[in-house]
């Protein structure tokens, strides 16, 4: 959390000098914002790594899903990617942490960046991110199911099982830490639920977790 704990302090400082509504109090705005997101994130590992209790609240997915996307939309109109996004519940509600689902979400739409932008450097009407939310029926239990898919490289199938474990990457030295899929593996456990990978090479990967649905999710959408 230390050198965290600088960028914001530093940004703070910049943040302070800077005219208000000037592009420069924006970024510097958004530079604290993200610092104190990342510094979060650090303090729910932590707990995580301890088996502390974690705050559970009831926590609607697609409000996850909108905050994701916001932190990254810039940088998907940048590199072309379009994202779709079906909900067929009026409310996709969970009992969670808020924090470590939207860490599950961000690591699965990264990945899916990285996939796209290998196999379409340029424009292509396929590169785009779908993520859906639907209610299910599992042995009589309410589930909630997110799929986050990507049209990108896919995964050979021959290390779809080592995905989860940690330290794993398929992508080049430098490129990524091992730790997302292994992490977001964990967190959704935690939530009592499950966690998979399904993917074909040059064509998709799906991420799909199901959470119990709490007792207040709302029904299937009419539309």
């Amino acid at each position: 959390n230390n050198p965290i704990n600088g960028i914001i302090n530093f940004a703070q400082l910049l943040l302070d000098d800077a005219k208000d509504e000037s592009p420069q109090a924006e970024l510097c705005s958004r530079i604290v914002n993200e610092g104190e997101r990342i510094a979060n994130i650090i303090d729910s590992l932590l707990s995580f790594a301890r088996e502390n209790e974690n705050e559970l609240s009831e926590v609607d997915v697609r409000e996850v899903v909108s905050e994701c996307l916001s932190l990254v939309d810039h940088q998907l109109r940048k590199e072309g990617i379009r994202v779709e996004q079906n909900f067929s519940c009026d409310a996709c509600l969970v009992v969670g942490n808020f924090m470590q689902l939207q860490q599950v979400v961000f690591n699965a739409i990264n990945n899916s960046r990285y996939a796209l932008n290998e196999r379409y450097p340029n424009s292509s009407p396929d590169k785009k991110i779908i993520i859906s939310c639907e209610m299910i029926e599992d042995e009589a239990e309410g589930k909630i199911r997110t799929m986050i898919r990507d049209l990108g490289t896919g995964i050979p199938q021959g290390i779809l099982d080592k995905l989860f474990e940690p330290f794993f990457t398929s992508k080049p030295k430098g490129q990524g830490t091992g730790l997302g899929m292994s992490i977001s593996f964990g967190i959704i456990q935690n939530h009592g639920g499950t966690l998979s990978v399904d993917s074909v090479l040059n064509k998709y990967t799906d991420v799909v977790f199901d959470i119990p649905a709490s007792g207040n999710s709302g029904s299937k959408a009419d539309a």
